[in-house]
Order: C-alpha cells, then sequence, then structure tokens
C-alpha cells in the first residue's frame, strides 16, 4: 500500500510484520504482571487482617477469605500465562535472526512463571493457617467477636442526582432579546426601590468640615 494511502495497520503501511511469538509473549507477560498484583494484593489483605484480628476478629476472618480469593485469582493468570509461554515456545523458528532473541525470552518467562508458582504456594499456606488460627480463636471463645459482627449494613439513603435541562441554541438564540435594556426589563421591574423623600434638609457644611447637628446633643 502506497504511503500517504488511508487504511491498514501502522505495521503493514510501513512494512513491518509483526513476528510470530509477539503476539503469545504479550499475553504471558500481561498474565504474569496480573498474578504479581494479585499477589501484592494479598500480601496487604493479610498484613491488614492481622492487625485486627485481636480486637475485631470475625472482620479478620472476612480480609483472609478475601485474600484466599485473590490468591485464586492470581493462580487463573499464572495458568494463562503458562499456556501462553507455551504458544511463545511453540512458535519458535530456527532462524538465525531470531535465534539468539526467542530463547531468553521464553527462558526468562519459564524463570518468573516458576517464581511466581512458588511464591503463590507459600503464601497459601499461610493465608489458609491464619484464617484457621482466627476460626479456632472464635470456636474455643479465646478471640471475641465485634458486638456488630453480625449486623445486617446499614442501608445507605438514595441519592438524588438532577439531570441537567439541555438549553438548544436555536430556542436560546429565538428567546434572547437584541437590546441588553430588554433582557433586564424583567428583573429591574422586580426589583425593589427605596422611596426617595419629597424634601430633604441637609446641613450647611462648617469649616471644620463636618456638618453640626441639626439638634443641640447637650442641654447644659
Amino acid at each position: 500500500m502506497p504511503k500517504g494511502v488511508p487504511g491498514g495497520s501502522w505495521r503493514r503501511r510501513n512494512g513491518y510484520e509483526l513476528k510470530a511469538w509477539a503476539r503469545p509473549f504479550g499475553r504471558a507477560r500481561r498474565a504474569l504482571d496480573a498474578t504479581t498484583w494479585l499477589i501484592f494484593a494479598t500480601l496487604h489483605a493479610v498484613s491488614a487482617a492481622k492487625e485486627c484480628a485481636e480486637q475485631q476478629p470475625v472482620l479478620s476472618a472476612r480480609k483472609l477469605r478475601d485474600a484466599a480469593n485473590l490468591l485464586i485469582g492470581a493462580s487463573v493468570y499464572l495458568g494463562r500465562a503458562a499456556q501462553a509461554i507455551g504458544a511463545t515456545s511453540r512458535c519458535f523458528c530456527p532462524d538465525p535472526e531470531e535465534a539468539a532473541d526467542i530463547p531468553d525470552i521464553v527462558a526468562g518467562a519459564t524463570e518468573r512463571w516458576a517464581y511466581l508458582a512458588q511464591w503463590i504456594a507459600e503464601l497459601a499456606e499461610g493465608v489458609f493457617a491464619s484464617h484457621a488460627d482466627v476460626l479456632y480463636g472464635l470456636e474455643t471463645g479465646t478471640l471475641v467477636p465485634e458486638p456488630d459482627a453480625f449486623e445486617p449494613p446499614k442501608q445507605r439513603r438514595p441519592r438524588i442526582i438532577l439531570a441537567p435541562r439541555l438549553v438548544y441554541v436555536r430556542a436560546f438564540l429565538a428567546a434572547r432579546q437584541p437590546r441588553a435594556t430588554d433582557r433586564i426589563a424583567s428583573t429591574l421591574s422586580r426589583r425593589r426601590r427605596t422611596p426617595r423623600p419629597a424634601a430633604v434638609s441637609v446641613p450647611r457644611r462648617s469649616h471644620t468640615g463636618r456638618a453640626p447637628p441639626l439638634s443641640p446633643t447637650c442641654l447644659l
């Protein structure tokens, strides 16, 4: 396709061909990144559960349950990463230009996958052990549940959101008065004005710069 003609992708217009292993390797990298993020979220949830284990054991048990669910999601993404790494290795071609790059890429992704898999296994053991300890403490009475642990959540008041009324341009221009005095005439008619007195007596200005009072203030 000649340059400047619309249509087609950027790679097709510039004569760039995407390698066969690039797409599955991209999926593997994204799946490994998602697995790492879920592992860090699990660590944060476990830390928060341990902080409130003595004061709020029921809340701690719920947070540990959420941490276990995060680990399940991390395992799912790890399985997707394994499938993508396998697809990347199957796309390997014995080309001298690609032989120096693809084996290192596949080996690095495989090492990262193995490290994350071991990390998930160790973290799962800790989460399940902590959850079992909290449940055992609640059963034996060592941990006292918080008073409002089993109360239903409070219902929030419904929020009323008023949608703005759109003013069309043609209707606005048709109703708009051309003169400024006509546009503010209704406002001026509604404004209340203090009526002026018929006669106003103002004392003359003295040489000191201040007007004398109308009536004497001292009776002596």
